[in-house]
């Protein structure tokens, strides 16, 4: 501990001058001083010149400097692929038993001169987690973010990556790589060679179709090491056998892919289970068998897009909602075309009412119906014409300059349910341009997004609904959401999180009202990997929500084995988790009693097996070496795992970090040099009195 003066050094000296003249004044010019006994007469000047010399001394602000350093050991990550794939080979018993151990001794040996952290992954990323082999996808970018966000700027000293090189989920980790400052060494499991098997490897269908209608199914098989043999592929339904046909394997590594045409005749979801025949000698007999789930529909909705000029939004705006075929979209340009809106269910405007004249009457003839509306704003809106229109948003802009914004989840938002995909995305998604100005939102909206500009989280909407008077309204705020469908393409290599957004945007707008006083609502499809969530609303006569009656649900499985629940209340509704379920087909039914009369609703959902690491067996070595190679590491077997503690240990980047921080605290501050002072002059004080002297 060091003191700092923020005055010069030798103002010390008026301050002892100043203690010293203040004792001599008072005890050694004054009369009735001169009666004490003279230890008595020196004591009480030394404590009285001490208080005064420390109260003088505080006046020239000194600063106590506190420094302390911290050292902190190189850390050492352990990434371990938790996937399904690793153990399906001839050595699955030494993945299982040996190869844990072996890990757990590499762990134990850097352990000694590092602070080691262990993780594993698959489908999700869990710190410790344990190490069974039961994930049924593998994500790398999912664990590269992870370890990303974590042990940024910290003092990582190597990653070691334990997996077979298989992923089926997320970006290309070539692509994607690990951003840490360090080398990644990987432990290559699982087996390159190629395995006697008979794999069903895709099946590529329609998840809608329409009642009475033909639908494609393709179904791709692939057999290793079967040369001669025949094989039938099957499509069963939940009545029997739809389509069959027999394949005769012609070459040692073999593919084919089958078409088949079904008739939609059971509106529903309806589960197609595909299987090829199992042979003896596979490898595995849990890729033979595939569930699939298709939607028969017995209506189609109808969406126009009018927007006010070519712009990249309309058409995502078409990809991504006719990718629900239970949507016909139609686009139009303003005053190029006759508009009629009771043809349809949805029009969505796009930078309309347009500062230009194009597309007034059309817009005009849209207002007077009641047909449901989504606007998008951007540069050519007229958002004096905007506001007079009374959406539910109005946009005050003082001049035409736009803001580049990103979503943020808003708080309390109930209208449908958001899927952890889209929450885990939104903060990747590219900028809106925002017209600059003031939002003012009515009270009867619900933001589902709010803007954040740069760092800076505002209470501004994005993208909000509205019910006005019965007809439902939304506004997204900004243009330029085709970025959004292109960046969920980039990292997930789909569009499944930008077109189910978009699903559940038309869907809430779209869907005719529901007049019923209890609802609850599910997804119709899940797989085994998932949580499955219901929602609940409950609403008295006059149509406010309540949440103080119990709920119960109750889910059948095709055995018919009942699972029994009680909602969770929200603020105004009730939500619940009911956690993973097997892969099969679930019905289920809620009920509450509500001023002495009983509600129920009725449904079913089905949840499809993950199969995707059993598809792909065969390890890839050589992304291992890609990974390890980008960033200065290198690849070893489960049984050189000893000489890789040794390599990580032997490099000189990998050392420990001092850390040195330093505090500053104004010595007026302290609370035990107050007590000294008060002490010295209680003591003076004190002696004084007893001495007669007052």
């Amino acid at each position: 501990m060091d003191i700092i003066f923020q005055y010069p050094v030798w103002l010390i000296i008026p301050c002892i001058i100043a203690g010293a003249g203040y004792a001599v004044g008072m005890y050694f010019r004054e009369q009735r001083a001169a009666e004490l006994p003279e230890w008595t007469l020196r004591t009480l000047a030394v404590l009285r010149g001490m208080a005064v010399f420390i109260i003088a001394l505080l006046l020239l602000g000194p600063l106590l400097r506190t420094t302390q350093k911290r050292t902190e050991k190189p850390i050492i990550i352990i990434a371990q692929d938790n996937s399904g794939s690793v153990p399906l080979n001839a050595d699955s018993t030494f993945y299982r038993t040996t190869y844990l151990e072996q890990l757990e001794a590499l762990r134990a040996s850097l352990s000694k001169d590092f602070d080691v952290r262990q993780f594993s992954f698959g489908s999700k990323v869990e710190p410790d987690g344990d190490v069974i082999f039961s994930e049924g996808r593998t994500d790398y970018s999912q664990l590269f973010a992870e370890l990303d966000n974590r042990f940024a700027n910290r003092n990582v000293g190597a990653v070691i990556l334990a997996s077979d090189g298989i992923f089926n989920r997320g970006a290309d980790p070539v692509y994607s790589p690990l951003r840490l400052n360090a080398p990644l060494y990987a432990i290559a499991l699982g087996d390159t060679s190629v395995k006697k098997d008979i794999v069903l490897s895709k099946v590529d269908h329609n998840r809608y179709a329409y009642l009475g209608n033909e639908y494609p199914v393709e179904v791709t098989v692939e057999a290793e090491q079967f040369k001669g043999q025949n094989v039938s592929v099957q499509i069963n339904g939940e009545h029997g056998l739809l389509w069959e046909e027999r394949v005769s394997i012609g070459t040692a590594s073999f593919r084919k892919t089958l078409g088949a045409k079904l008739k939609a005749d059971s509106p529903g979801l309806n589960r197609l289970r595909v299987t090829v025949q199992s042979l003896p000698d596979e490898l595995s007999y849990a890729n033979n068998t595939q569930d699939v789930f298709v939607e028969v529909l017995d209506g189609r909705q109808q969406v126009l897009v009018l927007a006010a000029s070519p712009h990249p939004d309309i058409a995502v705006l078409r990809r991504s909602i006719s990718s629900n075929r239970n949507y016909g979209v139609e686009v139009v340009i303003a005053g190029q075309g006759d508009v009629v809106p009771e043809k349809y269910d949805l029009i969505i405007l796009h930078q309309l009412p347009s500062s230009g004249a194009e597309g007034r009457a059309e817009l005009a003839r849209i207002m007077a119906d009641d047909v449901p509306l989504l606007a998008i704003v951007g540069p050519a809106t007229d958002l004096t014409a905007f506001n007079a229109l009374n959406l539910g948003l109005k946009v005050t802009a003082g001049r035409r300059a736009q803001n580049q914004v990103q979503p943020v989840m808003a708080k309390g938002f109930s209208l449908f349910a958001v899927d952890a995909d889209l929450r885990r995305m939104l903060n990747r998604f590219p900028p809106l341009n925002v017209p600059f100005g003031e939002f003012s939102a009515s009270g009867s909206a619900q933001s589902l997004f709010l803007q954040r500009i740069g760092n800076v989280e505002t209470e501004h909407p994005l993208l909000l609904f509205n019910d006005l008077s019965g007809r439902k309204l939304g506004i997204i705020a900004g243009d330029g959401i085709w970025r959004w469908r292109i960046k969920d393409f980039q990292d997930n290599a789909s569009h499944e999180v930008f077109d189910g957004l978009m699903s559940k945007v038309v869907q809430y707008l779209a869907v005719k009202t529901d007049k019923s006083l209890f609802r609850v609502s599910t997804r119709n499809r899940y797989t085994e990997d998932e949580q499955v969530i219901f929602g609940c609303e409950l609403y008295d006569e006059t149509y406010e929500p309540l949440n103080g009656p119990d709920v119960i649900l109750s889910i059948r499985d095709e055995a018919g084995k009942e699972y029994a629940y009680t909602f969770n209340r929200t603020e105004t509704a009730y939500r619940l988790n009911v956690g993973s379920f097997k892969a099969g087909s679930y019905s289920y039914a809620a009920s509450v009693n509500h001023a002495g009369k009983v509600h129920e609703a009725k449904g079913r959902f089905m949840v499809a097996a993950l199969t995707l690491e059993s598809v792909n067996t065969t390890a890839d070595h050589g992304l291992l070496h890609r990974l390890a190679s980008q960033t200065g590491g290198e690849v070893f077997t489960p049984s050189e795992m000893e000489q890789l503690a040794e390599v990580i240990a032997a490099r000189d980047d990998v050392r420990n970090v001092i850390y040195e921080q330093t505090w500053f605290k104004e010595a007026i501050h302290l609370r035990w040099l107050f007590a000294v002072i008060l002490l010295l002059l209680a003591v003076e004080w004190f002696v004084r009195k007893r001495s007669g002297m007052y």
